[in-house]
């Protein structure tokens, strides 16, 4: 909890820094290397090892953290807009009832990976935490859910209006 707590915040701090526009999924440039949302807050974040989540066996924290082995993803449905494009936290209406990052598989498995994720890919996503997921929602807050209730029939955690 406390892992996704501190992603959370480094995400409202690069928002503060950059007139209150969230990170991209993905950053790219031609003549650089595409830089991934984790990455982008790597300076803000406090150590590499946020990224990996204790109970998490899928991920290696020895290892640096790539694509495909850290232990929490974006959401995929809503903050997750065409590659290269951030938004502003303004257009989320309901930041308190919107995830922005949670635990997630450490693989490339199906589509729940460190590039992003939607109520429907959770279920590939084995819960890691007495049967359940940690969120971190765009105001900053975590909560853990029982799996599948944070799978929502109306998809509401996962839009930007907390609404059906």
């Amino acid at each position: 909890m406390s892992n996704v707590k501190q992603i959370a915040l480094s995400t409202l701090m690069y928002t503060q820094d950059y007139d209150e526009w969230l990170p991209p999924y993905m950053y790219a440039n031609p003549a650089d290397p595409q830089l991934l949302w984790f990455q982008v807050l790597q300076p803000y974040l406090k150590s590499n090892q946020v990224l990996f989540c204790p109970s998490d066996s899928a991920s290696d924290s020895t290892q640096p953290p790539i694509w495909n082995n850290i232990s929490y993803a974006w959401n995929a449905n809503y903050l997750w807009p065409p590659p290269y494009t951030s938004i502003p936290l303004a257009t989320i209406s309901a930041p308190s009832q919107t995830v922005l990052v949670g635990d997630s598989q450490g693989t490339i498995s199906g589509v729940t990976n460190s590039f992003g994720m939607d109520a429907a890919s959770l279920l590939l996503s084995p819960p890691r935490h007495l049967g359940g997921m940690n969120m971190g929602f765009v105001d900053g807050h975590v909560k853990w859910f029982k799996v599948p209730r944070v799978l929502t029939a109306d998809n509401a955690l996962w839009n930007t209006t907390g609404a059906p």
